[in-house]
């Protein structure tokens, strides 16, 4: 089984952001996308996070993706983390292209630091500006 992935971010971007990854490459496993909603803390995370856990094969590690770090969902996750014996991380400022390639990687790659440094990787190279690239790549 591959490395365990929960997805959380305020509103319903999380479920979003699975739905638009498994769009481009396929239906995925041991992944779960958590809503953070109006009205709701850092505990009615937790509680989420908890049920989440239950479902997942954790075995191989854990790895939270979060939207903003010191956020709710990255307090959440982290608070799981200094409590839980279980082997995980968390990153935060998830887009699509980290997303993408740690899905990919996991398929092949089940050592979880190593998923980690593709994930942040690839989150930084998915960062770009079109006149950035322009400019550098005009005739002078």
């Amino acid at each position: 089984m591959n490395i365990a992935i929960i997805i959380c971010a305020h509103g319903k971007l999380a479920i979003e952001m699975l739905n638009t990854t498994e769009l481009i490459i396929g239906k995925q496993k041991n992944i779960d996308a958590i809503e953070f909603l109006i009205g709701e803390g850092t505990n009615d995370i937790i509680k989420k996070y908890n049920k989440s856990i239950k479902k997942l094969n954790i075995e191989k590690g854990l790895i939270f993706f979060v939207d903003i770090w010191g956020g709710s969902p990255y307090n959440a996750a982290n608070k799981i983390l200094n409590e839980k014996n279980i082997t995980c991380d968390i990153i935060s400022g998830i887009n699509i292209p980290m997303m993408l390639e740690t899905l990919i990687e996991r398929e092949e790659n089940n050592e979880l630091k190593k998923l980690i440094k593709i994930a942040i990787k690839n989150g930084k190279l998915g960062i770009n500006n079109t006149n950035k690239n322009l400019f550098t790549n005009k005739k002078k």
